[in-house]
Parts: structure tokens; sequence; C-alpha cells
């Protein structure tokens, strides 16, 4: 049970319904349920669904579910309005998830709300309480006083996307999306990961070649020996997650030149983040190019100041 990525059993079950004092119902497709007793004192079930695939899968109820959905959009909105302060999300998840509702509906504008003709409503957020998705915020008129119609609105009246669709469905408090599935697979292994290898009690940096799974072997490329090594699984482990994140931020950001829209995250990230770094959380970050711009008086003075702007961007 230690060893997550590996297949469990009925010895597995069993000791996990012991752990946690429940006996066990089993189901297969086009078999009737199996209700295995490991003790009369317990009274609650595990209530298991065996898959083709000799995967164990947890069933839950309805009610469950809808909690769950509950719940995990009230985490996705403190992340994405409290942290990141993005305009109208409630409005952009309405228009991705439900776009030919929000198409055919009349919409009359009444106050700090959107009303439909249908009499749903979506509340409005103000510039005060929001920051700018765009690059250049001497561009929004939102966020300056000139226009009512949030940079959120523009970009989706553009056919431009803020987040994924999978961010779209936590978002909304009837959906449930399997965020546990997700991370499931991103922490299984695969041909090209960046990892670290384990050997002759050293880390070293190392690419994966090829995966065994009969073997529970993998065969990588170490940077340092600029050789193939073949080691077993449980000696390869991922890279850390500041330089998984940096990679992964450098990715996004190359994608981003060629017009992608995902690039709003980081860039409201990185403007968060500063803004809690230097204790001045109220304060609007300036934008990218006037920063930059402010900083070339004092990148001629002085080496200094070159090699310190450089860290900082």
């Amino acid at each position: 049970m230690s060893w997550p990525h590996t297949r469990g059993g009925m010895i597995e079950m069993r000791a996990m319904c012991l752990l946690y004092r429940r006996n066990l119902r089993i189901h297969e497709f086009n078999k009737p349920s199996v209700v295995i007793t490991y003790s009369k004192k317990f009274g609650q079930l595990f209530t298991i669904y065996y898959t083709s695939q000799h995967h164990f899968e947890i069933v839950y109820t309805n009610s469950y579910y809808k909690t769950a959905a509950a719940a995990q959009a009230i985490c996705y909105k403190l992340i994405f309005k409290q942290l990141l302060r993005m305009p109208d999300v409630e409005l952009a998840v309405q228009h991705m998830l439900f776009p030919s509702t929000y198409k055919k509906s009349s919409v009359i504008h009444f106050g700090d709300k959107l009303v439909f003709r249908n009499g749903h409503s979506i509340p409005l957020d103000k510039p005060q309480q929001t920051n700018c998705m765009l690059i250049n915020e001497l561009q929004c008129n939102f966020h300056n006083g000139h226009s009512s119609v949030s940079c959120m609105r523009k970009l989706l009246h553009e056919h431009c996307v803020p987040f994924s669709f999978q961010v779209a469905k936590s978002l909304h408090p009837q959906f449930y999306r399997n965020v546990e599935l997700d991370v499931y697979r991103n922490t299984n292994l695969h041909v090209g990961d960046k990892c670290v290898v384990s050997i002759t009690k050293r880390c070293f940096d190392c690419y994966i070649q090829s995966i065994d799974l009969d073997t529970r072997s993998c065969c990588v490329y170490v940077v340092h020996w600029c050789q193939m090594v073949k080691v077993s699984l449980s000696k390869v482990r991922r890279s850390p997650l500041d330089e998984f994140r940096h990679n992964s931020e450098e990715k996004m950001l190359m994608s981003n030149c060629l017009g992608c829209v995902s690039w709003t995250q980081v860039l409201l990230f990185t403007k968060t983040a500063a803004q809690f770094s230097s204790g001045k959380r109220e304060q609007s970050m300036l934008p990218l190019k006037v920063h930059q711009q402010q900083h070339q008086g004092q990148l001629q003075q002085s080496s200094t100041s070159t090699f310190n702007f450089a860290m900082q961007h």
C-alpha cells in the first residue's frame, strides 16, 4: 500500500477495510454485486467497482458528488477571484460551458449585473476589485475608467478563452471534475520526462527513454554521465516542484508568443506574487512595458543595476 504506482489486489483491499473498519461491496460489469464481510462489527461499507483494466474505482452517491462539486467551485473561485483577481469569472464560465444559451438569450445590462431574458443574472466585477488581463494595461479601457466593458468580456467577444475548459467546469457549482484522476495521471512517469535518478547514493538529472512495466524498470539518459542507464522505477522521481514549474512557465510563455491567451494566468500570478512579496497588495502593478521603460535609465547608469534588473525579470 506504500507504493501507489503498483497494482493492488484483494490483500491490499482487505488491509484497507481492516484499517478503516469497514466491509466491502464489489461491483463488476454484467455481474451482481458481492458483499465481503470481514467483521460483523463493521457497520459501514466500502463500495468498489472493479474495472476491466484491473483497477479498483470508488463508488460515490449522487449527494456526495453534489456536495463535492459545490466545494470544488468555492476553492477554484478563491483562486481565480481572490488570488488572481480575474474580472467577470462567472461570465467567462457561462460563456465557455453554455455558449448557445449565452448567445441566443437576450442580455439586459442592469446596474452591476448582467440580466438575461430568461431571468438568469450574472454579477459583474468592478475595476477597483480586479487585475487587468492585458499585457499593456494602458490599452484597457475598463481599468482606466473609460468603459464599463471589462477586459474579460472583450477577450470573450474576440473568441479568446482565459482558462481551460477543465477549469471552467471546476468553477461551476453543478459540475464535478475528477481532479484526483488528473493528479494521478500527472504523477505517473512518461517517456521524455525530466526526472532525478538516485545512483550510488547520489542524485543526477536524467530523461526517461523507455519504461518496462513488467519488470518495473526504465532506461534513463543521465546528463552528468552522458550515457544510458537502466534502473528501477523506485530509483526515479520527478524533478523538484520549483524547477518543474519554471520549465512549465517557460513553455507557456513561448507558446503565448503565437497568440494564445493562457498567458493571462501566468501574467496575473506574476503580478499577484509581486504584490504579496512587496507587502503592497492594494497597489496595482505597472504594465510590463512601462515597467521596463522606467528601468532603462537605471540600466545605463551602472552594471550593478543591470544585473539586478536581469535577476528580477
